[in-house]
């Protein structure tokens, strides 16, 4: 190559270099006044679902925290580090931030699932219901995304289907009993404490299908799926077995009829009152339970009781009061006929 044409092609190289730069630059201020137009979007909507909801009296700081933040915390959101996912809507990303460890849920920008709304609508209701003990805590949230990124503190002992299944050492029965208890007391909150029932429409594992053909949600949704809930606990099983066991999932009734306690009970929970004595109190606590998801789970959703009767009745059974048979059944069949990123319980999701 001659001089000339050295010359030619560095000049060429260093003009396709600036050339970059400038892109790069533009590109960067359009990526910046993106997130500045979804920062004053969504901390619009934000304010007005917290005043909307709480009546001005929301009473939890909610902090910010960049995209960018988000982005290092999850590594660039690093598929090996998606700990739980919706494959339609969002995912959950376990990530480091300021030394502490996080939960990231990123919805999925294309989702018509849910809306810059709807997000504004969990950030604000779980920064108001933080302050719970059983409630996962909200640490803040991003808005500079085109959906608002709630960030919650991370439940060091994972989900429940990984302590009911995977994990080696068997999940007691009166850790699951609690469990219950616990989730039941935050849903009871959130259906009680506030101006208006709060319906947070994502109990798994399962809900119900008058709710699925008509969309319509009330106090009562829950009771289904959390019926099917206390399925899992009191059978070891995960909602992907739940769905796989359609006698169980679309009768209960008929399912609890036809099997003895013995042949629903997870077996590990059953060895486990076997050694502590083989005594009454387990059996009747599973007979109770078996009985309340047998309400919780009625053809007709009338007959379904709200969940602030199902707590109370939990509490009764976690104390050894059974109210489970019919010839007995005034009170519990009162509790029947009245007309509920966030719930975790001992450190679950």
């Amino acid at each position: 190559m001659s001089l000339e044409g050295l010359v030619l092609w560095v000049k060429k190289k260093i003009e396709n270099r600036y050339m970059h730069i400038e892109m790069g630059k533009k590109e960067e201020k359009k990526k910046k006044k993106r997130e500045d137009e979804n920062m004053l979007r969504n901390g619009g909507l934000l304010l007005r679902k917290r005043i909307s909801y709480f009546n001005g009296k929301y009473s939890h700081f909610i902090r910010t925290f960049s995209a960018q933040e988000l982005q290092k915390a999850t590594d660039n959101y690093n598929p090996n580090l998606i700990v739980n996912f919706d494959r339609f809507t969002y995912k959950w990303y376990k990530g480091c931030l300021e030394g502490r460890v996080i939960l990231v849920k990123m919805y999925d920008d294309n989702s018509f699932w849910d809306d810059p709304e709807s997000c504004s609508n969990e950030i604000a209701v779980a920064a108001q219901v933080s302050g719970h003990k059983n409630a996962l805590k909200l640490l803040g949230c991003c808005l500079e995304t085109p959906k608002p990124t709630p960030v919650f503190e991370f439940p060091k002992n994972g989900n429940l289907d990984y302590q009911l299944t995977s994990n080696p050492a068997c999940l007691p029965w009166r850790i699951r009993l609690k469990i219950a208890n616990e989730i039941a007391s935050v849903i009871t909150y959130l259906h009680t404490k506030f101006p208006r029932p709060i319906i947070h429409r994502n109990i798994n594992p399962d809900m119900a299908d008058e709710v699925l053909w008509s969309g319509v949600y009330s106090e009562k949704s829950y009771v289904y799926s959390f019926g099917s809930l206390l399925v899992c606990l009191l059978t070891g099983t995960t909602n992907l077995d739940l769905q796989r066991n359609m006698e169980m999932k679309y009768n209960t009734t008929l399912y609890i009829r036809n099997h003895t306690v013995k042949e629903i009970v997870d077996p590990k929970i059953l060895a486990e009152a076997e050694v502590a004595g083989g005594g009454e109190g387990p059996h009747h606590q599973f007979q109770a339970v078996l009985e309340l998801i047998r309400r919780c789970h009625r053809e007709n959703a009338e007959e379904w009781p709200i969940m602030l009767d199902v707590a109370k009745q939990l509490k009764r059974i976690q104390r050894g009061d059974f109210i489970s048979n019919e010839a007995n059944h005034n009170d519990a069949s009162s509790l029947c006929n009245l007309g509920c990123p966030m719930i975790k319980s001992s450190r679950l999701i």
